[in-house]
């Protein structure tokens, strides 16, 4: 429940940061469920047991390490579209251009861009970069 859980705390809360005065809504505990013509179909879980993606003071434990403080994140979760012109997905590990070609397919004339980890594998904040310097092209 986490954002980049693998990072080190000090580059983590600059990247939080980063982020927040860039104006980036970090949606936390959200699934895609569909990519549709006005933007994306996500499951959002409004609980409030559910942590502050933008929190960063606190230090991560790894995931083998159990925290018996912890408290049980409960699912309050509901649908609903977002609006949006770009859609960046940073989900890391491997390239994996499939759902980049499935976006073109569905939605034939409009322009779509490969990049971040759909066309290299990467971190966030170089899927933030390439989607920075991507928009400053446009």
């Amino acid at each position: 429940p986490y954002l980049m859980d693998h990072t080190c705390t000090s580059n983590r809360g600059y990247l939080l940061k980063y982020m927040f005065d860039a104006g980036i809504d970090l949606l936390n505990c959200t699934k895609l469920v569909s990519y549709v013509p006005e933007g994306v179909k996500v499951s959002r879980n409004y609980s409030k047991t559910v942590p502050d993606p933008y929190l960063s003071w606190g230090p991560i434990l790894p995931e083998n390490v159990l925290n018996p403080l912890a408290k049980e994140i409960k699912d309050e979760s509901r649908e609903e579209t977002i609006a949006a012109d770009l859609i960046i997905l940073a989900a890391g590990g491997r390239a994996n251009e499939e759902l980049f070609h499935e976006f073109q397919k569905a939605l034939p004339g409009v322009e779509v861009y490969n990049i971040g980890d759909s066309f290299h594998g990467g971190k966030v904040f170089e899927a933030t970069k390439s989607g920075y310097a991507l928009a400053v092209a446009l």
